[in-house]
This record gives C-alpha cells, sequence and structure tokens, in this order.
C-alpha cells in the first residue's frame, strides 16, 4: 500500500505540491537582474558573483537575484539553451529608461546599471534603506495571491507585478561559441514572467497569478514597479 502511494505520489505534477510564501519587511529589498549569456565570454565571471549569493544571508530578505539569458550573441555559433527573446527586448527596453548601453553582462540594481558589481561582494549590492511597503505571496499549486501593502506616503496608481520562477544548479558543456570546451555553471536562471496589474483592495493592492512553474524551477522572485516602471518591492524563495 505504501508503494503504491509513493507512486501516485510521484506521478503528481509538481506543480501540485508547490504552496510556498514568501514575504518582504517593510523596507525596500535589493532588486538584481543580470542580463548574461552562454555565448558571451565575459559572462561566466559575472555568472559566479551572481552565484555567490546562494549562500549568503541576504538572499530573499535583502536582495532578490535574476538571471536574464539573452539571444543576440546565438549567432557566433552556440545557442543559449536558457535565452529567450523576451529577455532581449526587456534588456533594450531596460538600457533606454536606465540611459545605458545594451551589452553582457549587464547588470541593474532596483532597474538603475549597476556597474560596480566587479568591486562587490555579493552581499554588497543593498541601496539605502527606505520604506516602501510589504510585498507579500501565496501560492497554492499554479494559483499565487499577491498582496502589495504600500507605505502610507506612497501615492499610487495600478501598480504592477512581475514574477518568474527560477533554475538553479544548471551546467552546460558549451561546444561552440566564444565559451567552447568549458563547463558552465548558472543559477536564477529566470523563465518568462508573469504580469499583471493589482487592483485596489482597502488600503493596499492585491492580484492573482496563475502559472505553471518550469519543471526544474527551484525558486521564485517577483517584484512591483509603479505604472511609469519605477521599482518599489521585491520578495523571492527558494521553492
Amino acid at each position: 500500500m505504501l508503494r503504491s502511494a509513493l507512486f501516485v505520489l510521484a506521478l503528481l505534477p509538481a506543480a501540485a505540491l508547490a504552496n510556498w510564501s514568501c514575504q518582504s519587511g517593510e523596507q525596500q529589498v535589493a532588486l538584481l537582474e543580470l542580463y548574461t549569456s552562454q555565448g558571451c565570454s565575459s559572462c561566466p565571471p559575472a555568472d559566479r558573483w551572481l552565484s555567490g549569493l546562494k549562500q549568503h544571508d541576504d538572499l530573499w530578505n535583502h536582495v532578490v537575484p535574476v538571471a536574464w539569458h539573452v539571444t543576440y550573441w546565438d549567432y557566433i555559433g552556440w545557442r543559449d539553451p536558457f535565452g529567450h527573446r523576451a529577455n532581449d527586448q526587456r534588456q533594450r527596453r531596460m538600457a533606454a529608461a536606465a540611459g545605458a548601453q545594451v551589452y553582457t553582462p549587464g547588470m541593474f540594481l532596483n532597474r538603475g546599471e549597476f556597474r560596480r558589481w566587479r568591486r562587490l561582494p555579493p552581499g554588497g549590492v543593498a541601496e539605502p534603506a527606505i520604506e516602501v511597503g510589504v510585498l507579500a505571496a501565496q501560492a497554492d499549486g499554479d494559483t499565487v495571491r499577491i498582496r502589495f501593502q504600500p507605505s502610507e506616503h506612497l501615492e499610487l496608481e495600478a501598480p504592477r507585478l512581475e514574477l518568474a520562477y527560477l533554475r538553479s544548479d544548471r551546467r552546460t558543456d558549451v561546444k561552440a561559441g566564444e565559451n567552447r570546451g568549458r563547463e558552465l555553471h548558472h543559477d536564477f536562471v529566470a523563465s518568462p514572467p508573469t504580469r499583471i496589474i493589482l487592483s485596489r483592495e482597502g488600503a493596499g493592492w492585491t492580484g492573482t497569478v496563475t502559472k505553471t512553474p518550469h519543471p526544474d524551477a527551484v525558486a521564485v522572485a517577483l517584484w512591483v514597479t509603479d505604472r511609469d516602471g519605477n521599482y518599489l518591492q521585491a520578495t523571492g524563495a527558494w521553492l
């Protein structure tokens, strides 16, 4: 009987077992976004730097890391298996908003270009603490319920939320391109995000995301911006 029960459990989709929750504090959590590519020889140091956050005490509580793999280096001869063209477009929009160039590795902190990451330890990215409000998420399978309770001084209209599931401990033997012959290691690899506009509920804002996690997802990251794209708050968790 026990063997049958375990067999049935093993056949259940991972999403059906994915009940998780996460919540930020009042102070703003740093959102750290890396644009990277397996086709770029300059990217592995940035990938390793981001991976350094896995064991850091600041992870999720003070910094939420996300790696977006782009495709514009694929033409060199190696197709990045984690790349999405939507990530290329995302980087162009973010770079334009920040007055930055499009390049890899490209790091953005709270939607601003972040070039000095090379001179800092992975946990040294926290910005001066400001209170923006509490972002919380509660998942029951594929359904994630979101609530953002902004600080009293914030006046918001239709804030936007994005949620992305993340893969980690991914290893690839690269056969061509600038990193030919190397084994590359990646963490916090983002799936295409789900975007929603939050709705007013009392003094806060709420919404629901329905999204099946990638089968290899081990973490989740979510963040909220105002209607003009200005970064407000983030949270995340291991699944």
